[in-house]
């Protein structure tokens, strides 16, 4: 349930929703799991701004590069900075986050300005977790998220935007702007609305390239009304009453697993440690699946749920527990 009370406290998107939190939880999965594989199959040292991880032997990492023993394999740093603005006020608050692969060469960047009442920044636990939270407060103007590439290129952009009624938010996908959320305040109701824009998508770094062209899913805009008594309405383009499930199909975006894999492409080779490796790969879409619930990709689940069915029916997938008592 949704409760509006002064301005937009308290604001926070139905879960099944996508929300700017939920989009950088799915793009950024990539990268969390990665750090916990790296504490499983590395030795990591605390620094002063960050952690660094390395090996009690030599490593052979992606792209060809040799890493010897007890030197760096991936690192990451993070600053925090603030400045008051004297005619408004506000706070500036400025978080940045730098992971370096093997090379010692930037991987990516991540930077986080927050125009606020009061400073904010994420504490050195969730930033050592690669934890973001994205999800918008009451004190804040604006936030704006970017992730950038070695290259200096930016493949990632989430702006949001407030005026008295309206929150704004923008996402892009490298310089291309693909999708805006809007959110209108209203007596009884707060209105959602979606709009995607058909833009070119591309990746060519690390040894990857792949390149599509995502086309206009429909004209105008798709909306939800979430009433103040816990009722939920969805919308089509045309105004037509839809059924939720229509309304989650429009969600899904392709391609964007490969994001992250290309940016780690410098980082070396891991997996999560299992008691036995017969069953590392299930084990490993389940994990996935809990960052998925508590991010609320609840469509994500689904697909995976859908694709254990399948490889059952096919006979890929074999249940060898003993029948229940």
């Amino acid at each position: 349930m949704l409760v509006w009370q002064t301005s937009f406290a308290s604001l926070s998107f139905p879960k099944q929703f996508l929300s700017p939190n939920s989009i950088t939880k799915e793009l950024r999965l990539g990268l969390v799991n990665k750090l916990v594989q790296m504490r499983q199959n590395f030795i990591e040292r605390k620094t002063t701004t960050g952690s660094k991880f390395i090996s009690d032997k030599n490593v052979s990492c992606p792209l060809g590069t040799k890493v010897f023993k007890n030197e760096n394999l991936m690192s990451l740093s993070f600053s925090n900075q603030y400045q008051k603005n004297e005619i408004s006020k506000k706070y500036h608050s400025y978080e940045y986050r730098n992971y370096y692969g093997c090379s010692g060469t930037i991987a990516l960047k991540e930077s986080i300005v927050i125009i606020a009442d009061v400073k904010h920044s994420n504490s050195k636990q969730d930033q050592l977790a690669i934890e973001l939270d994205l999800r918008y407060k009451n004190n804040y103007d604006s936030v704006d998220y970017k992730m950038i590439d070695g290259n200096g290129d930016q493949v990632l952009r989430i702006v949001t935007t407030k005026t008295k009624t309206v929150l704004n938010s923008t996402i892009s996908i490298g310089n291309e702007k693909y999708i805006v959320i809007s959110i209108n305040k209203l007596k009884d109701r707060s209105v959602f609305r979606y709009r995607f824009n058909p833009i070119p998508f591309k990746i060519n770094r690390n040894g990857f390239n792949f390149e599509m062209n995502i086309p206009m899913r429909f004209d105008g805009y798709i909306r939800a009304e979430v009433f103040t008594n816990g009722r939920i309405h969805y919308f089509n383009p045309q105004g037509i009453q839809i059924s939720l499930a229509s309304f989650l199909q429009e969600f899904q975006l392709d391609g964007f697993n490969y994001i992250m894999d290309s940016l780690l492409a410098t980082v070396p080779k891991t997996k999560f440690l299992t008691s036995g490796n017969e069953n590392a790969r299930i084990l490993e879409e389940l994990r996935n699946a809990q960052a998925w619930i508590i991010s609320g990709q609840d469509n994500l689940v689904r697909n995976l749920i859908e694709g254990y069915i399948k490889n059952i029916k096919d006979g890929l997938i074999l249940d060898k527990r003993p029948n229940p008592q």
